[in-house]
């Protein structure tokens, strides 16, 4: 679960300013981690003993941190959302 300071610091860096602050590198590690984290917890995320169920890690919460990062990288490549357009000349027949 984040913490609060967790949510503060990804707040933080959504803003341009702070992603001046953080390289390309930092950004594909942190996204590579979450992925790792990702995996993990698909192959094993929970277990029963007697009933009663333990739950390893949140995998919706690492997969929100994980597209946060995705898209600080994105921002950080100059990738954001695209729209392509093609235009077609009308012909006159």
């Amino acid at each position: 679960m984040a913490t609060t300071e967790e949510q503060k610091t990804a707040e933080e860096l959504r803003s341009n300013n702070a992603l001046n602050a953080i390289d390309v590198k930092l950004a594909r590690e942190m996204c590579l981690e979450y992925i790792k984290a990702e995996k993990a917890v698909l192959t094993s995320q929970s277990y029963q003993i007697g009933g009663q169920t333990l739950t390893r890690a949140n995998l919706g919460e690492i997969r929100n941190g994980r597209q946060e990062w995705q898209a600080i990288l994105n921002n950080l490549k100059g990738g954001g959302q695209r729209t392509f357009r093609s235009v077609i000349p009308a012909v006159d027949l």
